[in-house]
């Protein structure tokens, strides 16, 4: 599925009828990002686009609280789940305080929040010409405990659940020969609008 449909995200109301069927079915969806058109700030969409854009559509999810309406679907984002795993603790504040930042909230509310976007799967997609796995003893700017991709950290720790209480959840290792033969997506006819 896409982040959004001609300007309108997934969290929108009209898809409400869509989100229970995959919450009765406990669909796993991923979940990409739409490419603008146009450049932004002089820049490429393809450069920071697909990054915010995952990012935006992950803060919609929380701040419309579909990870609690909707606890059975599991999403999966993709180019490591955008800007989440760096500023969570922002997207946790922002869903409790709702725009006003005077508002007070406790610890445990924001470390519920955060739970919330940690259930999220994120798909690792490696620089091209880069290790896709960092070695031991290595900084790793992902810290994320449902990191999924080319080096296939564990999901989840041994026993943790997410917040809908699914068991960590992690992809067959591919033999390095095995080939991915991608699904085919049948195409709108013809897009309207700027997306």
């Amino acid at each position: 599925m896409l982040t959004s449909y001609d300007g309108v995200y997934l969290t929108d109301p009209r898809f409400t009828g869509l989100l229970e069927e995959l919450d009765r079915r406990a669909a796993v969806v991923f979940v990409h990002p739409i490419l603008l058109k146009e450049p932004v700030a002089g820049l490429s969409p393809a450069l920071l686009e697909g990054t915010f854009d995952t990012t935006r559509f992950a803060t919609k999810l929380a701040a419309e609280r579909v990870f609690e309406r909707f606890p059975g679907i599991r999403f999966i984002l993709p180019h490591t789940g955008g800007m989440v795993p760096y500023v969570k603790w922002r997207i946790a504040l922002n869903v409790l305080q709702q725009g006003d930042f005077r508002r007070p909230v406790t610890r445990e509310a924001i470390a519920r929040e955060i739970n919330n976007l940690d259930g999220l799967y994120l798909r690792h997609d490696p620089e091209p010409g880069a290790h896709p796995c960092p070695r031991a003893g290595r900084s790793d700017p992902l810290r994320h405990r449902r990191a999924l991709g080319e080096c296939r950290r564990p999901a989840a720790a041994a026993g943790r659940r997410d917040h809908a209480g699914h068991q960590g959840w992690e992809p067959r290792r591919r033999h390095p020969r095995q080939r991915v033969v991608p699904v085919p997506v049948p195409r709108r006819a013809a897009r309207q609008g700027p997306c």
